[in-house]
Formats: structure tokens, C-alpha cells, sequence
């Protein structure tokens, strides 16, 4: 099995080989047994998801806590998310942190 070069080159990796082996002489004659499980890694292919459209990725921080329970901010990134004023907990619609990716 491990000398088919259809299975050798269809695979990544030989994970494990496990062998079990019996040899009973009930009768006259010996029988042997032999089992092999073998445990092969494929390889994984994947389209690029990524096109020449995506020229880069934003990363906007707006925390639950600290928060401005009575602040109104413009244009948060995410305005579902911002509960209104005056509010118990956060996000509150400013950033606290940003993050630019620009893709060449």
C-alpha cells in the first residue's frame, strides 16, 4: 500500500500505521492475521478569496467600558450598535482605538 504512487502522491502526510497481529496453530497448520489501519493527511486547497477589489481593512475599538453614558457621537463605524443616550453600559459610538491596513 505504501508503494502505490496513486496513494503517495494523493496524500500529505502518513499520519499513523497501526498493526495488529495474531498467529493461532489450533490445527495442524499455522494461521496467521495481520491488520493495518493507516491514518493518511490530505492536503486542503482553497480558492483566493481575496480579489483586487480589497485595497485594504479597517479595525475600529469602541469599548463596552470605559463609556460616555451621555454622549452623542457622529458617524460612529457601527451606529446599530450604540445604544442611545443616555446609556448604562457601552459601546458609545467614538473609537478609542483604530487601525488602517492598506493592501499594495
Amino acid at each position: 500500500m505504501l508503494t502505490d504512487w496513486a496513494i503517495i502522491t494523493s496524500i500529505e502526510q502518513v499520519a499513523a500505521i497501526r498493526t495488529e497481529t495474531s498467529v493461532t496453530a489450533d490445527t495442524k497448520k499455522h494461521v496467521g492475521e495481520l491488520r493495518m489501519q493507516f491514518a493518511f493527511r490530505y492536503p486542503e486547497d482553497f480558492e483566493m478569496a481575496v480579489t483586487d477589489e480589497l485595497q485594504g481593512v479597517d479595525v475600529h475599538v469602541d469599548t463596552i467600558g470605559p463609556f460616555d453614558a451621555t454622549g452623542t457621537y457622529p458617524d460612529p463605524p457601527f451606529p446599530d450598535a450604540v445604544p442611545p443616550a443616555p446609556r448604562t453600559s457601552g459601546p458609545d459610538g467614538r473609537d478609542e482605538g483604530r487601525l488602517s491596513i492598506d493592501f499594495p
